[in-house]
């Protein structure tokens, strides 16, 4: 079974499954980059990824599926079909309208980016120890290859900054305790935070604010748009 077809908590806990861990260092200097399809991770190559620090690689295949379904998913807002979390709310207001059918023109981006940040904002609110390094990696890495898939409509700049996180070794603080139900929205939440600069990561054994350990790596925050 793909890890993809697999629950979060059910690929966090195969971490355990006690498959030998080599220092990071040495994971990166001999072995080869995990290629994500979408298709065929495997818990081995998960566990590599999140223990052993293996590098990524996202097919580029992959990432035209992951391109096609974004302009797919604006082709539809233009169009006026609703589109959960874009051109509607979320949750109780999932029938409230954010704005209205046609070209997505600049304001209406601005509105959307907004809507987007204060979503992350107002759904980063798991409490609890953090998750270990470990099981972050993991999450990373179990989200990117449902994403690589093709049919969550994400920007392919989402993507590329989980991959980007992963190999740059930018952990976003994920506190363990989430809601009821799906149990992991308040706590993926903060993943988002801090693409967008925002909330604490772990980079090079420390904690500090995602927009310093952005600007050190290199990299830019993420604009979430649709």
């Amino acid at each position: 079974m793909t890890a993809r077809l697999r629950p979060l908590c059910c690929v966090v806990a195969s971490l355990s499954f006690g498959i030998p861990v080599s220092s990071p260092c040495q994971a990166r200097q001999t072995t080869p980059a995990v290629v994500l399809t979408g298709h065929d991770l495997t818990i081995e190559d998960l566990v590599r990824v999140a223990r052993d620090h293996v590098l990524v690689q996202l097919a580029p295949g992959a990432m035209e599926r992951v391109g096609r379904s974004h302009r797919l998913l604006l082709l539809a807002a233009k169009n006026g079909l609703p589109i959960y979390g874009l051109n509607r709310g979320v949750g109780i207001d999932r029938d409230k309208q954010v704005f209205r059918a046609g070209e997505l023109d600049p304001s209406v981006r601005s509105a959307s980016e907004a809507f987007n940040r204060n979503l992350l904002r107002s759904h980063s609110a798991a409490i609890g120890p953090d998750a270990p390094e470990d099981h972050v990696r993991a999450a990373l890495l179990a989200r990117l290859n449902t994403m690589l898939y093709g049919a969550t409509g994400a920007e392919p700049a989402v993507a590329q900054m989980y991959a980007e996180l992963l190999n740059r070794h930018i952990y976003p603080v994920l506190p363990s305790r989430g809601s009821l139900g799906e149990a992991d929205i308040a706590i993926l939440a903060h993943v988002g935070l801090a693409m967008i600069g925002e909330g604490d990561v772990m980079y090079q054994g420390q904690r500090m604010p995602a927009r310093d350990a952005l600007r050190q790596a290199g990299l830019a925050p993420l604009v979430p748009f649709a």
